[in-house]
C-alpha cells in the first residue's frame, strides 16, 4: 500500500460515520484462553487486507512476485531509502497563534 493510498484510507476512516457500539457480555468460561479468533469490524473492509479475512471460503495463492509487490522480502535499507526520498509533508504548519485562534483563545 503506497503512502497516498494509506492517506486516502485514513481520511476515509476518519470521515466515516461512527458505528453504534454493541456490548456483548461473555462469561470467562465461554472464551478459551488460547483463542485464535480475531474480529474485525468496520463499515467497509480496507482494500489492502485479503478477502479471506472477510469471506469464508475465499482462498488465494501467493507467488514471489505478488509478495514482493506487497513489500515482503524487501531489504530494510531499500525500504528506508525509499521512504526517506518520499517524505510526506504537512500541508500547513500550525503555530501557537493558529491554535489559539482556532480554540477561541
Amino acid at each position: 500500500m503506497t503512502a497516498s493510498e494509506t492517506a486516502l484510507y485514513m481520511e476515509a476512516v476518519a470521515n466515516a460515520p461512527k458505528p453504534v457500539p454493541v456490548v456483548v457480555s461473555v462469561s470467562a468460561a465461554e472464551v478459551p484462553t488460547q483463542s485464535s479468533l480475531i474480529e474485525l469490524s468496520a463499515g467497509q473492509p480496507p482494500a489492502n487486507l485479503p478477502a479471506s479475512l472477510f469471506d469464508a471460503g475465499v482462498t488465494g495463492t501467493a507467488d514471489a512476485e505478488s509478495l514482493r509487490s506487497r513489500g515482503y522480502g524487501v531489504p530494510l535499507g531499500d525500504t528506508a531509502a525509499f521512504w526517506k526520498a518520499h517524505k510526506g509533508h504537512a500541508s500547513h504548519t500550525y503555530t501557537n497563534s493558529d491554535t489559539q485562534r482556532l480554540h477561541g483563545g
